[in-house]
C-alpha cells in the first residue's frame, strides 16, 4: 500500500491523487476485474460513482446509502466482504461475471 501512498502524494491535485489511487489498486490487485470509488453526495443520500477502471462502466452510478453491497458499507463503515455475490440480496447485480466482491469505506 506504500506505493498508492506514494502515487497519491505526488498527484497534482485531489481528482488526479483519488485516480491514481484507482489505478495503483487495480494494478496491485489484478484478481479484481473493477476498482472504483463512489462519493457521497453533497445531500448525504446517495452514493455518486467516481473514478474507475475496468473492462466496461456500471450502470449503477447513483446508489442509495443503504441500498447494495456499496450502499451496505457506507451505511455502516465497515468493510463488506462478500464470496458470494449470487447469494447475498444487497447485490446489485453490475456483470454477469462478477462472483465476489469487496467494499472497503474511506472513512
Amino acid at each position: 500500500m506504500n506505493v498508492v501512498r506514494q502515487a497519491i502524494a505526488e498527484a497534482p491535485g485531489p481528482e488526479a491523487a483519488v485516480q491514481r489511487a484507482v489505478e495503483e489498486l487495480h494494478e496491485r490487485f489484478p484478481q479484481y476485474d473493477w476498482v472504483g470509488i463512489y462519493w457521497v453526495d453533497a445531500s448525504g443520500t446517495d452514493l455518486v460513482l467516481g473514478p474507475w477502471i475496468g473492462p466496461e462502466a456500471t450502470e449503477h452510478t447513483r446508489i442509495p446509502i443503504g441500498t447494495g453491497i456499496c450502499g451496505a458499507a457506507a451505511a455502516s463503515g465497515q468493510t463488506q466482504v462478500v464470496d458470494d455475490v449470487t447469494a447475498d440480496p444487497r447485490y446489485l447485480a453490475c456483470f454477469a461475471s462478477t462472483r465476489s466482491e469487496i467494499v472497503v469505506p474511506i472513512l
